[in-house]
């Protein structure tokens, strides 16, 4: 029962997609469906055709009633349905309440066409009505917090950053011979691509609440972001974790180019199934990239002498399960609640164990004792301190 849960979950999670229908329905007899709704205890279906057809007809179908009426006629189907609506007028808004439970509910908008015809084009909003003033939301109840939980991450950033940016900059700025800097650039780089994404989802959510439909594009370009995103961590690990960015010796790995390669090809495929929603494909590789990038973390702890370098190493540990597991644990985490909770807990889940992982690694970075004797530089004079609360200032032998 839970494997059966888990795979009809990963199916349907997906972003956000226009609850704007705009097409032409078939001419062919039969049941075809067009979406599916997660509707709140008020429904609103509005619909505009170019002709009428006394003989086609918009039904609202719960699951268990769309999977055993796929092959039932017609008027099967009709007298199955609560909400049958006859298409014939040109243009109609429909107002139901889709459930007995008093609880949002998923419900299949379909059609049924009794016998063939002509082409009808058609354009249909699903829309849920607010109890309180009435105001319609394109939003489905199972979506209607992502905006809220975008804005706030998108404030939490912003504020972040006035806050520590300067002192970030500094760090960065007096670099010297300690590579940890790049380190310290990729990390500040994925966060920032993680702010415009945040940025852009919110226009595409403003957009959306107005039409149904948002901004493709930018939902596509945000994946895309996110993808280069989890690019430059998995690269900054793996660097890490093979003392590419800890030290200038030798042990770089043999093939080094090919490993790059092979972080390239990971980010394309993870990216493709974002692109596509494949949500299953993309939980597992999240899952194999958290294994493989550990392997190598806990090779450089075998080979390492160093107490605080092996301290440095279990803690980078620790940081890159959270960041590749964020996804797959908020998704397993999910199936205990209702399917209409289940989108905001994951967004909300895997974005703040991702962030709570940068958190984690930035203060791995900085701080004083391990940013000493990992870089190598006891016989130096270290160029900046953490004290205890995070202001950086020149440090003095």
């Amino acid at each position: 029962m839970f494997s059966t849960r888990l795979v009809i979950l990963v199916l349907l999670i997906k972003y956000i997609s226009g609850k704007s229908l705009d097409g032409i329905f078939s001419i062919y007899p039969g049941v075809h469906h067009l979406e599916r709704f997660c509707f709140d205890v008020n429904g609103v279906l509005k619909f505009t055709l170019n002709a009428t057809d006394e003989n086609l007809h918009l039904v609202l179908l719960t699951d268990r009633e769309w999977y055993n009426v796929k092959n039932h006629t017609c008027e099967e189907v009709k007298a199955i349905t609560h909400h049958d609506v006859p298409l014939n007028s040109a243009t109609k808004v429909y107002h139901f309440h889709p459930t007995q439970k008093k609880s949002p509910e998923y419900l299949n908008l379909c059609y049924v066409r009794c016998n063939s015809s002509t082409d009808i084009a058609y354009n249909i909003e699903l829309m849920n009505q607010f109890y309180v003033d009435g105001q319609y939301s394109h939003f489905d109840y199972g979506e209607s917090d992502l905006p809220s939980f975008n804005q706030f991450f998108l404030i939490a950033y912003l504020v972040a950053f006035a806050i520590y940016g300067n002192r970030l900059y500094a760090i960065v700025k007096k670099g010297g011979p300690m590579h940890m800097v790049r380190a310290l650039r990729m990390l500040t780089t994925a966060q920032m691509l993680r702010l415009t994404s945040f940025f852009f989802m919110l226009i595409h959510y403003y957009r959306y609440s107005i039409n149904g439909y948002g901004f493709p594009v930018i939902l596509y370009l945000c994946k895309v972001i996110d993808g280069y995103n989890h690019y430059l961590m998995l690269i900054m690990i793996t660097k890490l974790a093979t003392a590419g960015i800890l030290s200038s010796s030798s042990t770089f790995l043999n093939n080094e180019k090919l490993m790059h390669y092979i972080i390239i090809l990971i980010t394309i495929i993870q990216t493709v199934f974002m692109l596509f929603s494949q949500i299953f494909f993309l939980l597992m590789l999240r899952i194999c990239v958290a294994f493989i990038t550990a392997y190598f973390i806990q090779n450089a702890i075998v080979k390492e002498r160093s107490a605080l370098k092996r301290d440095f190493y279990h803690k980078l540990v620790r940081d890159n399960y959270i960041l590749w597991w964020s996804l797959p644990f908020a998704a397993i985490f999910s199936i205990i609640f209702a399917e209409y909770h289940h989108q905001k807990l994951i967004a909300f889940v895997t974005t703040v164990g991702q962030t709570i992982s940068a958190l984690f690694m930035y203060q791995l970075f900085i701080s004083r004792s391990l940013y000493w004797e990992v870089s190598s530089l006891s016989s130096a004079t270290l160029p900046l301190r953490v004290d205890n609360s995070f202001g950086m200032k020149k440090y003095t032998s």
